[in-house]
């Protein structure tokens, strides 16, 4: 056991809790992680976000064995992942700034500018908040915040019916989508729809506001056919042939990917009868495709 766990700051001795299969497990999901971890300054929240609890569970399980390369290496390439994607957090927030930005004495610039901004700034604060408490991104969070902030104080100084006419045309200018593209064009503003519905309802007579509610109901309904399309997809595509050696173990990792790249879009159905039906019948067909691989382990 001693030779197993050799150039460990810690001797196998000593680790007697922890011992040398914790150390080949730690190796395995460090070498996995660090294949995970691939990516490119524009991707690398991406491919960070979803396995930020796993890293975590990592990170802490495994410490002891930092000496060994495959560890210490996915711990490097988390740390780059990580500063790749506050980089690309800070750049993100910088083009918000500017969008944000408006002429005070103009108050219909100011409103085009919070309509523009307001869904890519939800989406980039529920993306980027792991990163509030870091100097560079902070300060650049402030900028946006506070042109953000001036933006729908001068906005406001515009009479309302005006404001939710303007509002309503830019909203559903953004709606206009496929059924593919449904869910990207719906997702990042679906608060600011239900405010604008809720903030407008006095003139929802006009037309620039009543069709924010159409488009809006078009865009939802086609983005739940997607989703209900592609769970049923993944459902069908979560198979294996068990004479094959690995295959279920493959079939598995790749379900568990597809899914949360499915999610990052549909999470919002999984309260609906149809969508729901179909998850039951994909958690079916990964249960069965999971229970093979550990079949195949033993």
């Amino acid at each position: 056991m001693m030779q197993a766990c050799r150039g460990l700051v810690l001797g196998c001795a000593v680790l007697s809790l922890m011992g040398c299969d914790d150390e080949e497990a730690c190796k395995a999901d460090g070498k996995a992680l660090s294949t995970g971890l691939t990516c490119n300054a524009a991707d690398c929240c991406t491919v960070l976000i979803p396995l930020r609890d796993d890293l975590a569970a990592f990170s802490s399980k495994c410490f002891a064995f930092l000496a060994v390369p495959e560890v210490s290496t996915a711990e490097v390439d988390k740390n780059v992942a990580n500063l790749k994607c506050q980089g690309a957090c800070i750049a993100e927030a910088v083009s918000l700034t500017q969008t944000a930005q408006c002429n005070s004495s103009e108050p219909q610039s100011c409103c085009d500018a919070v309509s523009s901004a307001t869904g890519g700034k939800d989406s980039h604060d529920e993306k980027c908040n792991f990163y509030a408490g870091a100097t560079a991104y902070r300060n650049q969070l402030v900028k946006l915040n506070d042109a953000f902030d001036a933006a729908v104080t001068s906005c406001d100084a515009l009479p309302t019916e005006a404001l939710c006419k303007d509002v309503g045309a830019n909203l559903s200018s953004q709606l206009e989508c496929t059924e593919e593209g449904c869910c990207a064009a719906y997702n990042p503003i679906r608060s600011t729809i239900t405010d604008f519905i809720t903030n407008c309802d006095d003139y929802k007579s006009l037309p620039e506001v009543g069709q924010v509610e159409a488009d809006a109901t078009l865009a939802n309904t086609a983005c739940s056919s997607f989703c209900v399309e592609n769970i049923s997809a993944l459902a069908t595509d979560t198979t294996c042939e068990e004479t094959e050696p690995g295959a279920c173990c493959t079939a598995k990792e790749t379900a568990v990917e597809e899914l949360a790249e499915h999610e990052t879009s549909c999470a919002s159905y999984s309260q609906d009868t149809a969508y729901s039906s179909e998850y039951a019948k994909y958690e079916a067909a990964f249960d069965l495709v999971e229970g093979k691989c550990a079949d195949l382990m033993v």
